[in-house]
Formats: C-alpha cells, structure tokens, sequence
C-alpha cells in the first residue's frame, strides 16, 4: 500500500514537462505513427514504415535515434565513472547499446543494398541475430523486460541503505513508473488497429513489434539520462567541495 502511495504522490508531484517526457511523448508519437500507417493514404503510411523497406520510415529511425542516446549517455557514464565496478557495468551498456543499434541498422547491410539497387525481397541472406528466429527476439525482449522489472520498477522502493553503494547508482526515480505503464497502451494500440482490416502497404505484416521495441527503447533512454543526470549532481557536489576545502 506504501508503494502505491508513493507512486501516487511522485504522480501529482510532476510537473506537466515531466508528464510530458515520461509517458505522453511517447504515447503521442506511438499512436500518431500507428494512425498514419493504418489509416493514412500510402505515402503517410510509407512515412511510418516505408513499402521499400521499413528500415527507412519514421518508426525505426526513432528506435535508431534513442539507441544512439543510450550509447552517447554510456560513454559518458563510463568516461567519469567513479570506481572498477560501476566502469564495468557502463562498458556492458555501451557494448548492449551499441550491439542493439548494429542489429536494428542489420549492420549496415539496408542501407549499403539500397545503394546498390538490392531490394529487401531480392536479399536472401538475414543480416542480423534477432530476427533469426521467434526464439531470438523473445529472448532479447524478456531480457530487457527483466532488467526494466528489477531496475526500474523494483529497486526504486528498495531502502537504499540496504543496497551496496555502487548499485545506489542505478536507482532511477518513481517518475520512469509511468514510462513503463504506457507501454501496453503503446504496443496493444497498432493490433486493435490491425483488427480493423485497414488496407496497409504491409511493410511491418508480422511486424508490429516494432512499436513495443520503441517503448523498451524509450525507457532505456530515459533510465540513462537519469543516470548521467545523477552522476553530474555527484561531479558538481564534488566539485563544489573541492572548492570550498
């Protein structure tokens, strides 16, 4: 009951930027992209997901782009990281990011076969690990569902002064709750819409994950900004007391 009290002041305490960020943004731009593509004539459909290949619409560039601020936020953590232990595990974000955006981008190969005139039917050859298989991608979404479990839903109301001081850290705010609750709300709205028997150019036909993907990516951004944010008032503080000393 404690839990949801706090959850419930964190939610009132917001100020309408913070409710902006954290849950309207995303589900704004999720459902805007999704009503595009269902229902918009084929050139706003190819804006979400292009029929060429949907690499190159709105929707898997955003992903793109929130993989490059997770890598830019973990070469900055890892660059003024404090100890061995919190290095280490920034490092192991840097390579998970870096190794996410190489597998949505399938290395490169989307891009140097357009320029080569290859068309995605024509390509026999899967280019990256996840789409391999259903059992490839169930395992890298429930990894990154179980680390959004401890991390941002879990810890949060864990007694920090029970926690080692290197995990103290990775302790985000309540506020990426509400993050996490739009989620359902983000990855259900393009099936209901898909019920409806809309005439699509069929670009995400058995790909409509791709919606979820873009909210476990939100999250991540925003749990690294929050930790490259956490770590500056630690470097000011320090700062600050060298100063004065």
């Amino acid at each position: 009951m404690r839990i949801v009290q706090r959850v419930i002041a964190t939610f009132k305490q917001m100020t309408w930027k913070e409710h902006l960020v954290y849950w309207i943004l995303p589900i704004v731009i999720s459902w805007v992209l999704a009503l595009m593509y269902f229902s918009g004539p084929l050139w706003i459909q190819n804006l979400t997901a292009h029929s060429y290949n949907r690499e190159f619409g709105i929707l898997e560039n955003l992903e793109n782009i929130l993989l490059i601020g997770v890598i830019i936020f973990s070469f900055i953590l890892l660059k003024n990281a404090g100890n061995l232990t919190l290095k280490i595990i920034y490092l192991l974000g840097l390579v998970a990011s870096a190794f996410m955006l190489l597998e949505e981008i399938d290395y490169g190969f989307h891009y140097w076969n357009f320029f080569k005139g290859i068309r995605p039917q024509d390509d026999p050859v899967i280019h990256n690990i996840h789409n391999q298989g259903k059992n490839t991608i169930k395992i890298l979404m429930w990894t990154g569902y179980a680390i959004i479990l401890l991390f941002i839903v879990v810890m949060p109301h864990i007694n920090k002064k029970k926690l080692p001081e290197w995990l103290v850290n990775f302790v985000p705010s309540i506020k990426l709750h509400f993050t996490v609750l739009s989620l359902p709300f983000i990855s259900r709205f393009p099936h209901i819409l898909n019920n409806m028997n809309f005439e699509t150019n069929m670009s995400l036909y058995h790909n409509l994950s791709e919606f979820e993907e873009f909210a476990i990516y939100y999250i991540f951004f925003l749990f690294f900004y929050e930790l490259k944010k956490k770590q500056d008032r630690k470097l000011e503080y320090k700062s600050s007391q060298a100063l004065t000393a």
